[in-house]
């Protein structure tokens, strides 16, 4: 009797790890210190993040009731270390490493303002000169194979002068978990250099770094499990879970690129999987004789970076389509080694006037990236290293890819080209300010000048239509605004209300489809998906407001209780639709795009956040979260009209999807974490432990396909 498989997919293509309560303290103790406005410290210092314990490499993604869209960013030495995370992954260019000396987390406020971004950006410093010869170092080994080696020295060259240097290196030779992908070794395998010169003066410091950084990692992570109904799964019988990968075993990937030509990946090698990136700094300080202080960083990157996503698409499997291993349809998305310049500088002013806490700052972005993504769409076998095939429907013979047939393996799609350019120019200000001695009030605004310009292919999706014009459009002058606000006000001197808000909007450029009177994609001259030849343009908006009490005894006990409400408008998507009617002349399945739909999203969130320390050396920090992340103004209407393969609109071939008022895949409802730990040994030693609860989580917009919490 054939059982009937579904597939649930685990995606993390970015592994991150932050403690929940983020220390920030400098090791510099011998440096020149320079005296700061108060407004500089705007870390927050036990900030509701829960901790991951996949990765020790980075900073985990933190979203609060919005999914991961690409804008969380981590910054150095006040920049950030790529401008957009596609191509250029952000852990391909940045690691926690010996040569940081702060680390913290922004705030959702702080970083609209200062990055124009959602969420809460990290924040890294690099460290400082030292007057007196320091060196820091660390050796990780796990029981899974990984080894790391990090090692930074800080010194002077001239005390004199004020001149000192920063050297440190970094190597990761990293397992992950251990799986066994066969084509290649490392999960993550990371070189890290810096090399930098200080010199400091009676009234500030200027210093000059660079930075060299080579990572080859594997960027999918997906497992099949079999979905048994009502949120419960369990593991296949020949795939272990942890160990087991479901890449094919040899690396080996057929493809399509923009033009249809055919060709074949392999995994390892460098033009797939090595990124390298220059990275060189300018940062100093300087405190002028009227008490301002100026603070400056630029950055400029030259950074060639590949990506590679296999990504299956479907969820029926086959059980007798390969000798009973099963089969499922998957995409691959390759982007072999990309050209990408970045130069981002941010200038700031601050200044604290009797009970005002001033700061002005401009900010200058320049991203140009050029690259091309290689498409791939075929059967792959359901098992450990799996491997790619075709069958031949009429033969019943099953073909498997070897590296040297990708044209009988692959179905119709194509890749495209990019050469894209980003100039933004942003202003900010904020004053945080007091109004006698309960009030305390901060404002802030930014407005940024955006123009980007695009050049590519048609998005061809046929085999048989290729067009080798490319398309070139410009979306310039444009104004990304942002707005926040915040207030504490005291009742008493341990309990007050507190209360913020932030607007956040900007513009993006889209292509859609040539659409019917029905409002679906039409074909036209035999290609089935066609993009319009005229840009899109869309604003997207995120609002947040936020109000709650808190309630401090000392350091003894620290709680914040507030309700949170997040939306964010015209989010983008695009969904795809399988078709296979049973008299089907092709006998395939028929897919359809439908694309950019624009949808909302929509949480309501109450948050109490405790941090404790109910007795010597004692430490708890504990969250619970209540949200409820919703879709709004989310429909989907779909026909199948393609006359040329049907001749008519077929039955059932039309309808809608409603995905308004559902739960937002991959969040949780509820959400509660614990982190006890204790000090001894003259609290030079810490023991903790760390607890989570995930509850129940939906794998599609349609909320049919759940996960039981856990």
């Amino acid at each position: 009797m054939r059982k009937l498989l579904f597939l649930f997919f685990i995606c993390n293509f970015f592994s991150f790890d932050i403690k929940a309560q983020v220390e920030e303290k400098s090791t510099e103790q011998d440096t020149l210190q320079i005296k700061k406005s108060s407004v500089e410290g705007k870390e927050e210092k036990n900030r509701n993040v829960m901790l991951n314990a996949e990765n020790s490499t980075g900073p985990r993604t933190v979203n609060i009731g919005l999914p991961f869209s690409g804008d969380i960013i981590i910054a150095e030495n006040g920049v950030p270390v790529v401008y957009y995370f596609y191509p250029t992954n952000p852990m391909a260019a940045w690691r926690k490493d010996n040569s940081l000396s702060r680390l913290g987390l922004l705030s959702f406020e702080e970083g609209a303002l200062l990055y124009g971004k959602t969420g809460n950006p990290v924040r890294s410093f690099t460290r400082d000169a030292s007057r007196r010869f320091r060196g820091y170092a660390s050796i990780l080994l796990s029981s899974t194979g990984t080894s790391r080696y990090d090692v930074a020295f800080t010194g002077p060259l001239d005390k004199k002068s004020g001149l000192g240097y920063i050297l440190s290196a970094y190597k990761n030779f990293g397992k992950g978990n251990g799986i066994n992908y066969q084509f290649t070794e490392w999960f993550d395998n990371t070189t890290l250099f810096k090399a930098g010169l200080q010199k400091e003066y009676k009234k500030g410091s200027v210093k000059l770094l660079y930075k060299y950084v080579e990572s080859k990692m594997v960027m999918s992570n997906y497992v099949p499990l079999r979905y048994k109904g009502d949120g419960n799964f369990s593991e296949l019988e020949d795939f272990d879970l942890g160990k087991d990968s479901y890449i094919p075993g040899s690396g080996l990937i057929p493809y399509r690129d923009a033009y249809g030509n055919v060709g074949t990946a392999q995994l390892d090698d460098n033009k797939y999987n090595q990124s390298i990136s220059h990275n060189i700094y300018l940062v100093g300080e300087h405190e002028f004789k009227n008490d301002w202080n100026l603070s400056y960083s630029s950055v400029y990157q030259d950074m060639s970076s590949p990506m590679g996503v296999i990504f299956p698409i479907s969820t029926l499997i086959d059980p007798d389509a390969n000798d009973g291993i099963g089969s499922q349809y998957t995409l691959n998305q390759l982007i072999p080694q990309s050209d990408n310049q970045m130069f981002n500088t941010r200038i700031q002013l601050t200044k604290e006037i009797k009970k005002h806490r001033l700061r002005a700052g401009i900010q200058q972005q320049y991203f140009h990236r050029k690259y091309q993504t290689l498409a791939g769409a075929y059967y792959m076998t359901v098992e450990a290293n799996p491997k790619i095939y075709n069958l031949d429907r009429e033969t019943g013979e099953i073909i498997y890819f070897d590296g040297t047939n990708a044209e009988e393996i692959l179905g119709p799609s194509n890749g495209v080209l990019y050469d894209d350019t980003w100039n933004k120019f942003a202003f900010y200000v904020s004053d945080d300010f007091s109004i006698g001695p309960r009030l305390d009030l901060g404002v802030g605004i930014r407005l940024e000048h955006q123009n980007f310009k695009t050049v590519h292919d048609q998005f061809n999706a046929s085999n048989e239509i290729v067009l080798g014009d490319l398309i070139e459009a410009d979306m310039n002058n444009k104004f990304n605004k942002v707005g926040i606000g915040n207030l504490v006000y005291k009742l008493t001197s341990d309990f007050g209300i507190l209360a913020d808000g932030t607007y956040n909007s900007s513009w993006e450029m889209f292509w859609d489809y040539n659409r019917g009177e029905e409002g679906t994609p039409i074909a036209i001259n035999g290609n089935p998906y066609p993009r319009t030849n005229v840009e899109g343009e869309i604003e997207s908006v995120v609002t947040k407001f936020g109000a709650g009490v808190y309630y401090n005894i000392g350091n003894k006990l620290n709680i914040v209780s507030k309700l949170t409400g997040i939306k964010k408008t015209n989010v983008r998507a695009t969904e795809t639709i399988l078709y296979n009617p049973v008299d089907h002349p092709l006998g395939a399945a028929v897919r359809n795009d439908f694309g950019p739909e624009f949808y909302d999203i929509q949480t309501l969130g109450w948050t109490t956040d405790i941090v404790a320390r109910p007795f010597k050396n004692f430490d708890i920090h504990f969250l619970a979260t209540l949200q409820n992340p919703k879709y709004k103004n989310f429909n989907l209407n779909y026909q199948f009209n393609d006359t040329e393969l049907y001749g008519s609109i077929v039955p059932g071939s039309e309808g809608t999807y409603d995905y308004s008022d559902n739960q937002v895949t991959g969040l949780s409802k509820v959400l509660l974490e614990i982190d006890p730990s204790y000090k001894f040994y003259k609290r030079k030693m810490r023991a903790w432990l760390s607890l989570r609860y995930f509850g129940k989580q939906y794998g599609n917009a349609l909320n049919t396909i759940s996960y039981q919490p856990w």
